[in-house]
Parts: C-alpha cells; sequence; structure tokens
C-alpha cells in the first residue's frame, strides 16, 4: 500500500521528460504530510529519481514501524464493549459494575440488570433525601435555634413526628435532645425505611391499566372509587374519586402518582421538579441562541437552490428534537450525580427549609387588610396624595428653558416624551 501510493505521487510530480519539469518541492511536501518526514527537495535531488521510490518506501515503512500504537490496543480487546457499558453506567448513574458481571449475558439480561440496578439505587436516594432535608433545617450550621443555640433539636423531633407518623413511638425526645448528629441521622433514615411503601410504585402504573383495559376511556364512578379504595389498602393514600371521575388513563394516572408523591416523597418530589425546570430552561435558552445562529446565515442555501424557509423549518425541528434528547439525557443524569454538584447543599437547605402556609380565607384577608389600616392611625385611614406638577409647565411653543433659542418642542420636549 505505501509502495503503491509512492510511485503514485513520483510520476505525479516527477513524470515529465526534462528535469526542470520536475517539482521536487511538491513530491517532498506530500510525503512529510502522508508520513510525517522531514524530507527536503535538495535531499531527494541527491538520491536521484532512479533510487528515489525505494528509498522513500523504507522511509515511510521506518515511520510507521516507530509509531506507538499502544493506546489503540484496548479497542480491538474482546471485552471492549463490556468494558465500555460498564464506564458509561458509572458515570451516568455512579453504578459499579464489572465485566464479570456482564460476561455472557445477552442485550435483553444486561438491560434487566441494570434497570435494577438503577431502581435500587434511585430508591435508596428517596430514603436519605427527606434526611438531609431536615438536617439541613434543623441541623445545619446556618440555621439557629430559639435561644440561641447551635442546632434546633427541638424543632427537628417535632418534624420527624410529622413527617414519619408510623415511626413516632421509635422517636424519643431524650434521643433528639442527647444524641450525636450522626445518631440521629442514623435514627432518621431507619424512620425513613420504615415508613416508604415496601411496593413498588409501578403497581399504580399497572392497576391504572388494568382498570381501563388499555382503552383512554372516560373513567366512570365505580372504576373510581375502585382506584381510589386500592390507593387506600395498598399505600395509605387517600384519593377523592370525584377528582378521577370522568378523566381520562394519563390524568388519572396523575392524580393517583400525586397522592403518592406528597404523602411519601414530597422532598424528592421538589427536588425533581427543581432538577426538570432548571434544565428545560437552560437548554430552551441553549435552543433559542441555536436558532439565531441558524437564522443569521440561513439565506446562503439560496446559493445551492433551495428554498431558505424550507430549510429553516426543517434545520429548526431537527434542533428541537436534539433538544428534547438532550433534556432527557441531562435529567436521568442530573438525578443521580446531584451530590457532586456544589449547589446540592444549598438546594437541600432550600426545600428543607420551605414552609407551605396556608392560604387565608378571603374573610380573613379582608381583616387582615383592615387592621393594617388602623393599626397606626387610630382607626382614620390615611389618604395618600395625588402626584402633582407643582412647578412651572412649559409650553410647547416657548423657548426652551435651557436657552438654545429653539422651541421647546424641537429641544428638551423630546428627551421628555
Amino acid at each position: 500500500m505505501v509502495g503503491s501510493w509512492v510511485h503514485e505521487v513520483m510520476e505525479e510530480n516527477l513524470g515529465g521528460e526534462d528535469a526542470k519539469e520536475w517539482n521536487w518541492q511538491a513530491l517532498a511536501g506530500q510525503i512529510n504530510t502522508r508520513y510525517g518526514l522531514k524530507m527536503t527537495d535538495k535531499q531527494l535531488k541527491q538520491v536521484g529519481k532512479d533510487n528515489l521510490g525505494e528509498f522513500l518506501i523504507q522511509q515511510a515503512n521506518k515511520q510507521l514501524e516507530a509509531l506507538d500504537l499502544t493506546e489503540g490496543k484496548n479497542f480491538l480487546e474482546p471485552d471492549w464493549g463490556i468494558k465500555s457499558l460498564c464506564d458509561w453506567a458509572r458515570l451516568k448513574f455512579a453504578i459499579r459494575l464489572s465485566p464479570e458481571e456482564l460476561a455472557g449475558k445477552t442485550e435483553a439480561q444486561i438491560k434487566d440488570l441494570l434497570t435494577a440496578r438503577i431502581r435500587e439505587l434511585y430508591r435508596q436516594k428517596e430514603l436519605e433525601f427527606p434526611v438531609k432535608a431536615g438536617m439541613a433545617q434543623f441541623m445545619s450550621e446556618r440555621t439557629q435555634a430559639p435561644g440561641g443555640q447551635r442546632y434546633d433539636r427541638e424543632g427537628l423531633y417535632r418534624w420527624a413526628r410529622d413527617r414519619f407518623p408510623g415511626f413516632h413511638e421509635q422517636l424519643k425526645e431524650d434521643d433528639f435532645r442527647t444524641q450525636s448528629r450522626l445518631k440521629l441521622q442514623e435514627l432518621l433514615l431507619e424512620a425513613s425505611k420504615a415508613s416508604l411503601p415496601s411496593q413498588p410504585e409501578d403497581e399504580i402504573d399497572d392497576k391504572v391499566e388494568e382498570v381501563f383495559e388499555g382503552s383512554n376511556r372516560p373513567c366512570e364512578e365505580e372504576d373510581a372509587r375502585e382506584l381510589a379504595q386500592w390507593m387506600q389498602e395498598k399505600y395509605q393514600v387517600e384519593v377523592d374519586p370525584g377528582l378521577l371521575t370522568e378523566q381520562g388513563t394519563q390524568s388519572v394516572r396523575s392524580h393517583l402518582w400525586n397522592g403518592f408523591d406528597q404523602r411519601y416523597r414530597p422532598e424528592m418530589r421538589q427536588m425533581e421538579r427543581s432538577l426538570v425546570l432548571h434544565q428545560l430552561d437552560s437548554s430552551w435558552k441553549s435552543h433559542l441562541y441555536q436558532m439565531d445562529y441558524l437564522r443569521s446565515g440561513i439565506g446562503l442555501v439560496g446559493y445551492a437552490q433551495e428554498d431558505p424557509k424550507t430549510v429553516y423549518k426543517q434545520q429548526g425541528m431537527k434542533e428541537f428534537r436534539t433538544m428534547w434528547d438532550t433534556v432527557e439525557d441531562k435529567i436521568t443524569e442530573m438525578v443521580f450525580r446531584m451530590e457532586e454538584s456544589e449547589a446540592f447543599e444549598e438546594t437541600v437547605w432550600m426545600i428543607g427549609a420551605t414552609r407551605h402556609d396556608a392560604a387565608p380565607t378571603l374573610q380573613q384577608a379582608a381583616q387582615q387588610a383592615q387592621t393594617a389600616k388602623e393599626g397606626n392611625t387610630g382607626g382614620e385611614v390615611k389618604v395618600t396624595d395625588p402626584i402633582r406638577n407643582r412647578g412651572q409647565r412649559v409650553g410647547r411653543n416657548d423657548p426652551c428653558p435651557c436657552g438654545s433659542g429653539k422651541k421647546y418642542k424641537n429641544c428638551h420636549m423630546r428627551q421628555t416624551v
């Protein structure tokens, strides 16, 4: 292969019978570019045209033999694909897999194994995240308990009893007053594990499919009562059957999942929503920048006898699909590696410190407004005077006050409009 290419280049540059027509410089440039040599046209002339072919072939072979291809050796290994898959799972989901675990398995078996590991890891995050949020709210360095104490142990105790009602008998007030932060965290992890249902949440989707029998018909009253009763018996989640009646499959599934998340994983759901909204906002901004860049040069396709509007629509739709693929990929990666983010502790503290106070009724809002009006006036309502221009008014055709000699409408009036 080297010899055929060398002879072809020599024929192209040294094909003339007259030595003056031989392009030694172009030949040296092509040889050096192809094989990384440092030959000059003078050296090639000294070798001579008769011995030049054999000389160039020898130099090229030496250069090829000196190349270090050890870095590409891994790509030729029989288990390179399995190792690459293990690295991908480690980088994307922080899941540790060894090539021995995947050796000899089919594609379906590997997919089932990865799915099981991912679900197991995500369930562990669902157990740990409420505890991190609670500790960030009451046992963080940035919080301060009433009375100047460093930690709000009493507040953590009340939060734990409200958050894990099925485990309140094991939560002793003396333990929260005397135990260390590490011990309290271990105790709360046990409470979180005992409170989260052991049944997989996927059974909600299976139950909805069973009730609707694969159709998208509106939910009937009997089916709504069946689903509400099943949620109460299975997960101790109260669902109003009236909210499910006359709703489609997707709406019913959303109502059931919302009830489950509100009961068992409110902090994790808020974190998921924050990640999704953040990624959507970032990706949409990048998509708009990309569309502006595309629009700035789309007119050039007219030189290729193409309609710029049609090409712009096609490329825009392609970029839109790419954006959604990127959103899904980034979200699944961030949710499994959120602890590595610099803003993770800040986000956990904000979620833990969030308080959802009940909105006042209309009567309470009216009473609060009336109290605010009469608070500092002794029952007298203060009337705010309207804003008036008490200075000298300048007419449109009057001389401008700046002294330019022009009419006001042709001078500073334009700057004030």
